[in-house]
């Protein structure tokens, strides 16, 4: 919490000199006032309050026996962390059919092939069943963290995965041609023999390099990544006004003075 009205504390006890000519009694309950805030009873009340507050806020218990993330949203810590794992395997995976150079999935291989006359031929030619692998992967990663979002309650992380979800959407026509289909429940599904019989030039021109299909996917799986992270830095306390806030770094009033 900023901390406004903070001064030194000795302005709390200026009226002790300035009162000269009230009861003894009235001076007494001052004194007393001070001495059990200078022995630290005060400060130990103090905290033992703000410290069972802050237990009740952050020990709610989910169903599953799990405690509560401080996300406003209500998402369960695991579920946050869920959401981003599922965010990063997806990256990677797009990473993976991304690749250029050396590394890449599509430099075409020598193929050596046996012809029925018991000759063998030897072309140029793209490795289908790893290709076929790594985008079957993409795809289950892609369902993965559609499905974890499914469930979750943070506004933020799910319009992320609305955003990813709508421009997949927009390549409906373009995975179509390569046995890959997107259901009505946003997942994509992908048919191997059609996929294999497919251009893998069009395959290539849909999953790699920087401007691909997988890139665009994988930076809206940041988007998605980030969003969880932000609730999962989300704090409940209160404001220097004494106003609810959600905001972590905002701190605590009495926690700074003690």
């Amino acid at each position: 919490m900023s901390i406004i009205q903070r001064q030194d504390v000795s302005y709390l006890f200026s009226g002790l000199g300035s009162r000269s000519n009230t009861s003894n009694l009235f001076d007494y309950s001052l004194l007393s006032d001070y001495a059990s805030i200078k022995s630290g009873s005060y400060s130990k009340l103090v905290k033992a309050y703000y410290s069972k507050m802050g237990n009740e806020d952050k020990t709610t218990k989910t169903d599953d026996n799990e405690k509560k993330s401080t996300s406003l949203a209500s998402d369960t810590s695991k579920k946050l962390t869920e959401i981003k794992s599922s965010a990063d395997d997806l990256k990677e995976s797009g990473l993976k059919l991304m690749e250029t150079g050396k590394e890449s999935l599509f430099v075409e291989k020598n193929v050596t092939t046996k012809n029925e006359d018991g000759t063998e031929t030897t072309t140029k030619s793209y490795d289908t069943d790893a290709i076929y692998k790594a985008v079957s992967d993409f795809v289950k990663d892609y369902n993965a963290l559609v499905e974890s979002v499914e469930e979750s309650d943070a506004s933020t992380v799910k319009s992320a995965a609305d955003n990813m979800t709508n421009i997949v959407n927009m390549y409906e026509n373009t995975l179509g041609k390569i046995g890959i289909t997107i259901g009505d429940d946003n997942k994509l599904s992908i048919d191997e023999k059609a996929f294999k019989a497919a251009d893998m030039d069009d395959v290539k021109d849909t999953f790699n390099g920087s401007r691909s299909f997988a890139a665009t996917v994988s930076s809206q799986a940041e988007f998605v990544n980030s969003a969880a992270t932000r609730e999962a830095t989300k704090a409940n306390t209160y404001t220097g006004n004494g106003t609810y806030s959600n905001n972590f770094s905002s701190g605590d009033l009495f926690n700074s003075l003690f």
